[in-house]
């Protein structure tokens, strides 16, 4: 049967998943992200907090429900502070959003899952070691 089938010019665009975007993050987009987080970690804690991170993404020049509705999906464990690999997320977003004219997703791509960024090890013992080497 052909009723469940994919639609003439290709499957509708769900903004649910990210729509049709392929929202993955390549090794250089993370090794730039990594290069500017000292920039965005002002207090060098190891983590963006809210004021951190609202001076920071302002230089995007994306209005400011678009750079709260990124925070929402990029904290991803809701402690109101990005670590590296939520940081990752958040510039993803903006450089996305801004660069390619994408619209956000309502919910965070599985692509970019905190746990698909970082190496094997669980990102709570890679981001502060690979940190510190940059100070």
């Amino acid at each position: 049967s052909t009723s469940v089938s994919t639609p003439p010019g290709g499957p509708i665009p769900s903004t649910a998943n990210g729509g049709d975007h392929d929202w993955s993050m390549s090794d250089a987009e993370k090794q730039y992200y990594h290069s500017i987080f000292p920039q965005a970690d002002q207090d060098q804690d190891n983590f963006v907090s809210g004021p951190e991170a609202q001076r920071f993404f302002r230089q995007s020049q994306l209005d400011s429900s678009t750079l709260r509705q990124i925070w929402i999906l990029s904290d991803v464990d809701r402690d109101n502070r990005l670590n590296l690999a939520e940081f990752y997320i958040a510039m993803h977003l903006i450089v996305r959003v801004r660069a390619k004219q994408w619209t956000l997703p309502s919910t965070l791509p599985s692509v970019l899952n905190p746990k698909n960024l970082t190496p094997s090890t669980p990102a709570a013992t890679t981001s502060a070691p690979m940190y510190s080497a940059l100070i």
